[in-house]
C-alpha cells in the first residue's frame, strides 16, 4: 500500500487533448516571443512587473496620459500604454497555464515518489531472497544494485527528478517485472523471511 496519495491514471483523450492544448500555446506564442541576450536578464528582473508594482505603474501611465505637458521627450507614452495593455491582455492567460503547470507538477511528483517508493519495496524483496540463497535472485540482485550505484554513485544519493526516476524506471522495467515473477513464485516464503532479515543497506 502506497504511503502516496492515490492518483487516477489519465486518458489517452485526455492526455492527446492536454498535449495538443500545449502545443497550440506554443506555436501561437512562438513568432511574439522576444529573444533575450543574457546580459538583459538581470536588467529585466530588476525591472520586472509584479502584482505589487503594477497598481502604481498604472496610475503613472494616467498621470501621464492626463499631464502630457509634463511627459519628457524621452519617455514615449504610446510604447508605455501599448506595453501595459498587452501585459494586461496575456496575464489571465499566464494565470492560467501557471495553474495547469502546478497541477501536473504536482500529478507527476506523485507519480514519481509511488514509483520510486515501489522500486524501494522490490528492491528489498529481492535482497531478501537474496541474502537467504535464493540462486535466481542474485543477479536480479546485483544487476538492480548496479544500475543503482552507476546512475547515483556512493550514498548518500543525489536528489533524481521525476522525470529520470520515470525514465529508470521505464528502461529497466523488464529487469522489474523478471524480479516480480520471482517474488510471487516465493510469496510463500517471502513475509518470513522479510521479518527475519535485518537489511543494512537499501535504496
Amino acid at each position: 500500500m502506497s504511503q502516496f496519495p492515490c492518483i487516477t491514471r489519465i486518458t489517452a483523450t485526455d492526455r492527446t487533448a492536454m498535449n495538443t492544448a500545449a502545443t497550440e500555446i506554443i506555436t501561437k506564442m512562438q513568432p511574439y516571443t522576444p529573444n533575450i541576450p543574457p546580459n538583459l536578464q538581470r536588467t529585466l528582473g530588476r525591472f520586472s512587473l509584479t502584482d505589487q508594482s503594477q497598481e502604481f505603474v498604472e496610475r503613472g501611465l494616467e498621470i501621464a496620459t492626463a499631464n502630457p505637458e509634463m511627459v519628457a521627450p524621452t519617455l514615449d507614452l504610446q510604447l508605455y500604454a501599448r506595453v501595459l495593455e498587452e501585459y494586461d491582455d496575456l496575464r489571465p492567460i499566464q494565470t492560467k497555464v501557471e495553474q495547469a503547470l502546478a497541477m501536473i507538477n504536482n500529478y507527476m511528483r506523485v507519480a514519481g515518489a509511488t514509483a520510486r517508493a515501489e522500486f524501494n519495496e522490490l528492491y528489498r524483496c529481492i535482497t531478501v531472497l537474496h541474502r537467504n540463497g535464493y540462486a535466481k535472485a542474485t543477479p536480479l540482485y546485483e544487476e538492480l544494485s548496479r544500475l543503482y550505484r552507476n546512475k547515483f554513485g556512493p550514498r548518500p544519493p543525489r536528489p533524481c527528478s521525476d522525470g529520470e526516476m520515470k525514465a529508470e524506471y521505464n528502461n529497466h522495467l523488464p529487469l522489474l517485472n523478471d524480479a516480480r515473477a520471482l517474488i510471487v513464485e516465493h510469496s510463500e516464503v517471502l513475509p518470513r523471511l522479510l521479518k527475519e532479515t535485518v537489511i543494512k543497506e537499501e535504496i
